[in-house]
């Protein structure tokens, strides 16, 4: 199997996670490291706007800073650069606001052609058939001096237009948040794939199954450090793409809208989870199973490798047990270290399949695989233990102490060790 293959096959085994947004120590949520379900992408909001079923304003509230937030997507939203191609709930101003009357009306029809009998959706659609978001929200004094024309009397609508703005719904005394809700990602899943049409029998490329819908865009944003960057691209019908050698971009390949999704989606949450980065290249190493961690990582250093694997012992205690061992202690200390992470009942029971994939960005459109591997995990393992064991050496470590007056200083310890990536390029 390849890289895409897998990527399908961790984002199935994963699926009890979609969706699932993880909160860190401090109690903060991090949408961008969470599984995103199909269809589905991030957005940068900065108003929340909330309505009554009936779609009359109730208030409206300005963040400090943009919050990321998961919303529906098409197509042809999740990679849109220009032109018009609106999110069928949450979007800019520029959209929702009527400060350019296609892009309302391109947001109306495809909030429209969703809404059916659902509540929520009807709300919003009847408050933003009234055109009167912009006049509620500076009623509610939500723009900044700045975003005003030099006269003060009149907003300047090029410093406002793409300000992200999300709804809540107050329905018999709860506010639903859209942007949160499962019931409505279930039901914008549901309406893509009932809206999907192909016809011809084909299959995908990559899962091999038969095609529900060709894609004909593939997502961006995988890496945060080269946003725009994409993967697989088939649309570019004024550059070279496919032509010259092909009629049509789906004479090169064809890949499935689903499985592109999934895919996509996968990688983007291990790149988000996982990923190493250095300037536009990125590594990210992960286990083709539920459990996608992969503790032991190529890029680590002796100690970074003793911490990530005996979360009990402190750095300092680590720093001054692999101090005192000799060579000899070192290469016994360290297998059986690995050992005991990748062998008896683990293995038993998780016998993994590990993939290392190297991806850089040579353009601001074009993401590429410099670099792509897989392996058993005991392969992995024995892999890494070989690199540790060939390039250790006499390092220096440096440990805070504090002396009798209370001054912390520096104090160097000796241990023989493998040096980490940052430390060959330092």
């Amino acid at each position: 199997m390849g890289l895409f293959q897998n990527l399908l096959e961790t984002y199935e085994k994963c699926s009890d996670a979609i969706g699932i947004t993880p909160i860190d120590a401090d109690g903060n949520v991090n949408e961008k490291k969470t599984l995103l379900p199909v269809f589905h992408m991030t957005f940068k909001s900065e108003i929340c706007v909330t309505i009554d079923k009936s779609g009359k304003f109730i208030r409206a509230t300005r963040d400090n800073k943009e919050m990321t937030i998961i919303i529906p997507c098409t197509e042809k939203s999740v990679g849109r650069s220009s032109g018009i191609a609106a999110h069928p709930l949450c979007d800019q101003l520029d959209y929702v606001g009527g400060i350019n009357k296609d892009k309302l009306d391109d947001y109306l029809s495809e909030l429209g052609a969703w809404k059916g009998d659902i509540e929520e959706l009807n709300a919003i659609y009847t408050y933003i058939s009234g055109r009167t978001i912009i006049q509620d929200l500076l009623n509610s004094g939500i723009f900044k001096e700045k975003e005003f024309s030099p006269q003060k009397d009149k907003l300047d609508y090029e410093e406002i237009r793409k300000i992200g703005v999300r709804f809540s719904v107050v329905m018999d005394g709860d506010t639903i948040n859209v942007w949160e809700s499962k019931s409505l990602r279930d039901a914008w899943i549901n309406h893509v794939k009932n809206t999907m049409v192909c016809e011809d029998r084909l299959f995908d490329y990559i899962s091999g199954k038969e095609v529900t819908q060709i894609a004909k865009q593939h997502p961006k944003n995988l890496n945060s450090l080269t946003a725009n960057a994409k993967l697989l691209s088939c649309n570019d019908f004024s550059g070279f793409t496919f032509r010259g050698r092909f009629a049509e971009q789906d004479d090169a390949v064809i890949v499935d809208y689903i499985q592109s999704q999934k895919m996509h989606q996968m990688l983007r949450w291990l790149i988000a989870n996982y990923g190493y980065a250095v300037d536009s290249q990125v590594v990210v190493a992960w286990g083709v199973d539920r459990d996608t961690e992969v503790k032991v990582k190529a890029q680590d250093g002796t100690i970074d490798l003793f911490k990530s694997l005996e979360k009990i012992k402190t750095d300092t205690e680590i720093l001054v047990e692999i101090s005192s061992l000799v060579y000899a202690e070192y290469a016994k200390n360290l297998k059986k270290l690995l050992q005991g992470y990748g062998s008896a009942d683990i293995i038993k029971q998780n016998y993994r399949k590990i993939c290392i994939a190297v991806f850089d960005a040579a353009t601001t459109g074009r993401m590429g695989l410099v670099f792509y591997q897989e392996l058993p995990e005991d392969d992995y393992l024995e892999q890494i233990y070989n690199w540790h064991l060939d390039t250790s050496y006499y390092m220096t470590a440096w440990k805070k102490e504090k002396d009798d007056n209370g001054r912390e200083r520096n104090i160097p310890i000796s241990y023989i060790g493998a040096p980490s990536y940052d430390d060959i390029i330092f």
